[in-house]
């Protein structure tokens, strides 16, 4: 029951699945896997700047699926199959991720303490006094993860949660009392696991513990041994987490692009184990070719590292 999703251009940098449709961007390339499997269709293309893309839908209610990439942001009309970059002048610049939250589409900006939202159930229509900036804390949001009716934004130092309290002007507002003195370090790390979220940290004491929420309070999931391996990485900022389902096993991977292992974290058995490729060419080992996953159509899609899988 496990497909690769086999697109053109690599790596894979996320893949998107919901009521029947299931699409992905590779590199540049944006396309769309049709019912029932088969390969990609190449939709169009979009800004790569390497990174993972973040994407969300408002289903039938917008026809559209969206997403950030490459600082900019994209609706792909489910109604319509095109594809379409939003050049609304309201749009901010720079987005590093986007969700569907309550009937908006968020938008983050990258390294900052600014989001905005769109018109309800429309990722293509914005409004310029729709903006929202951080007033409690000072430092920069780096991350946001939707997880059941909630908003959580990582900032460098603490962690910010909203919610949508109905008013008419600033529907958007953190929780009363709810500051969590948990950042993060990486931005792609943020994942949604057994309905809590899980990331590599980051706060005034120090940095590169993994965390899973427990309601608002972070549980450390990382042992010793994975912290001082991912201690020997000489940039943990750009370590993308992934999560999936095998056999029944809840997993969170943690790729770090210059170690040679993936540390991968079974929740069910609460245990870290290391995955990796043997490179024959350089005779080296390599990280595990996954990148991203989703179920469609009975299956679950990988999205994989192609250069890498060539090689081992």
């Amino acid at each position: 029951p496990y497909s690769w999703f086999d697109a053109d251009e690599s790596p894979t940098r996320g893949i998107f699945s919901q009521d029947g449709r299931c699409v992905g961007v590779s590199g540049a390339q944006f396309g769309e896997i049709p019912d029932g499997g088969g390969g990609v269709i190449n939709t169009g293309s979009v800004a790569d700047d390497g990174f993972p893309i973040s994407a969300g839908s408002n289903g039938t209610a917008g026809f559209q699926i969206f997403f950030a990439s490459g600082g900019l942001g994209y609706v792909f009309a489910t109604d319509a199959d095109t594809l379409t970059q939003i050049t609304d002048p309201d749009f901010p610049a720079d987005v590093i991720m986007m969700t569907y939250f309550e009937g908006y589409t968020v938008a983050l900006v990258r390294n900052s303490r600014q989001f905005n939202i769109s018109a309800l159930e429309n990722a293509l229509d914005w409004d310029g006094l729709d903006v929202y900036e951080r007033n409690i804390g000072s430092d920069n949001f780096l991350a946001m993860v939707q997880n059941h009716r909630e908003l959580w934004f990582f900032g460098s130092l603490t962690t910010l949660v909203y919610t949508n309290t109905g008013d008419a002007s600033t529907p958007l507002q953190p929780i009363p009392g709810v500051l969590i003195e948990q950042g993060i370090l990486a931005p792609w790390s943020a994942q949604r696991l057994d309905n809590a979220i899980a990331w590599l940290g980051n706060d005034e004491q120090g940095f590169g513990v993994v965390y899973l929420s427990n309601g608002y309070s972070p549980q450390r999931i990382s042992t010793h041994a994975v912290e001082d391996y991912l201690r020997q990485s000489a940039d943990l900022t750009i370590a993308e987490g992934i999560t999936y389902q095998y056999d029944g096993h809840l997993f969170y991977a943690l790729y770090v692009p210059d170690l040679p292992q993936t540390l991968t974290y079974d929740v069910s058995q609460q245990t870290w184990i290391k995955t990796a490729l043997w490179d024959v060419n350089t005779a080296t080992w390599v990280p595990d070719i996954l990148r991203n996953a989703a179920s469609a159509f009975g299956r679950f899609w990988w999205g994989i590292d192609k250069a890498q899988r060539a090689t081992a």
